[in-house]
């Protein structure tokens, strides 16, 4: 094997020998993270309430219902408010079936759980029931306060 001669670069000297190198390739599975499993309640754990039950001043449903319900309409009546110009009040006047239809689907889709007795104190990622209890009180005193502004001025309390 005939030797070759050194090529310097402005950055360095490469040699034009070639070197014999190894690699050393070992097969195994990849190493992963396992997750974290969800504990859902064991069969002991679940307690199925009745409708009064969940229902009841100090219940459940009525303050999740109130709160999902306020959250959604929020969001909704400023969103409706500011792409039409027309007040809450008078948009909902203009659909009420609609409108009825959503507020009952919430509610049900709320009271399932609820009446099946699924641990409602369980966090969902960053979703936990104080959070949401929270969100809740804040969106039902807005739209409390964008109804009572509308009310005063007569007509779009945004615009």
């Amino acid at each position: 094997m005939a030797l070759r001669a050194a090529v310097a670069t402005p950055f360095k000297v490469v040699s034009s020998r070639r070197s014999a190198r190894r690699t050393i390739v070992r097969a195994a599975e990849p190493e992963t993270p396992t997750p974290t499993p969800i504990v859902l309640p064991s069969g002991s754990d679940v307690k199925p309430q009745s409708l009064g039950e969940a229902m009841a001043f100090a219940g459940a449903a009525p303050e999740r219902v109130n709160g999902r319900l306020a959250m959604l309409g929020v969001v909704a009546a400023i969103g409706a408010e500011l792409a039409t110009g027309e007040s809450v009040l008078t948009q909902a006047a203009e659909i009420p079936v609609p409108l009825a239809i959503l507020v009952v689907s919430l509610a049900v889709a709320t009271l399932a759980p609820i009446l099946k007795g699924a641990n409602m104190k369980e966090a969902f990622g960053p979703l936990t029931p104080q959070a949401e209890v929270i969100n809740g009180r804040a969106a039902m005193l807005g739209i409390a306060a964008l109804l009572a502004v509308e009310v005063a001025r007569g007509g779009a309390a945004l615009l």
